[in-house]
């Protein structure tokens, strides 16, 4: 699957998933965030956090991929995330992460940072691994470990690794419409 592919999917993963998470503040209410999973993770590399906030999930069927699985992780302010694409159901196995331009690639990974200037950044898995220990359909959890490479500078390279709970969900009008905001950011 060529991830770059996917990129006019991803407003409808976030609109018709939990993959709106990206464009919630987590600290709204306590009730949706308990609601959905959670995620802890490390970022090394030119960048170096810890983050940790809510995950979801959602499986969409596109047109030309057929059934696509996302899975999204995002700190509680919204500046941070990560999203993991792959084709087919989600299933109790390990997933290679490639880099978005394989067109041999069954899963990737992006992964969006805000930074001191607020300008922001945006990085594409380039090796690793998505293990999903556990599959339900109300919920995800598993284990990530990824090297990944700035979208407009090859030399900046970060390596995420981390787990998830990651639990399925609705989103309404009005985040549905922070999402497609957060999207063209």
């Amino acid at each position: 699957m060529n991830i770059l592919k996917l990129f006019p999917l991803l407003p409808a993963l976030f609109l018709g998933g939990t993959l709106f998470l990206a464009a919630c503040d987590a600290s709204d209410d306590a009730d949706d965030e308990l609601a959905l999973g959670r995620f802890e993770a490390e970022v090394r590399g030119d960048l170096e956090m810890n983050l940790s906030g809510i995950a979801g999930f959602t499986t969409e069927t596109d047109s030309i991929e057929g059934i696509v699985f996302s899975i999204g992780l995002i700190d509680p302010d919204g500046e941070d995330s990560v999203i993991f694409v792959g084709s087919g159901q989600p299933a109790k196995r390990t997933y290679a992460l490639s880099p978005p331009d394989d067109e041999e690639a069954e899963s990737g990974a992006l992964f969006f940072v805000s930074t001191s200037d607020d300008e922001g950044a945006f990085y594409a898995s380039n090796g690793g691994s998505l293990t999903l220990t556990a599959v339900s359909s109300s919920g995800l959890q598993g284990r990530f470990s990824f090297t990944a490479v700035n979208a407009f500078d090859e030399d900046d390279t970060l390596t995420l690794r981390g787990t998830f709970n990651a639990r399925a969900g609705e989103v309404d009008d009005a985040t549905g419409s922070q999402a497609e905001v957060w999207l063209t950011r």
